[in-house]
């Protein structure tokens, strides 16, 4: 069985994608899925975890704040250039 990484870095255009996209293409790169595979196969909605349109608001280009949230069993750690997603263990979640 092939072990997969605990997490990922992954940097994102924000003029080409918005924040919220980011964050569920991270997910999927972590898990080895495509992004529409991440609902499907996950069971995860972005935005049942956090306000999607608020996010993309707040991490307007230009801006220099960093925003983390969890999702499922994942730590989300997201800038205006860069997301990074970390598999959360029982115990910390």
């Amino acid at each position: 069985m092939e072990r997969r990484p605990e997490s990922v870095r992954r940097r994102y255009d924000r003029s080409e994608t918005v924040p919220s996209v980011a964050v569920v293409d991270a997910i999927a790169a972590l898990e080895g899925l495509g992004q529409t595979d991440v609902q499907g196969q996950l069971g995860i909605v972005l935005y049942d975890y956090v306000d999607t349109d608020a996010l993309d608001t707040i991490l307007a280009p230009g801006t220099s704040i960093e925003v983390s949230f969890p999702v499922d069993d994942y730590a989300v750690r997201i800038d205006e250039g860069t997301v990074r997603v970390s598999r959360v263990s029982g115990d910390e979640a």
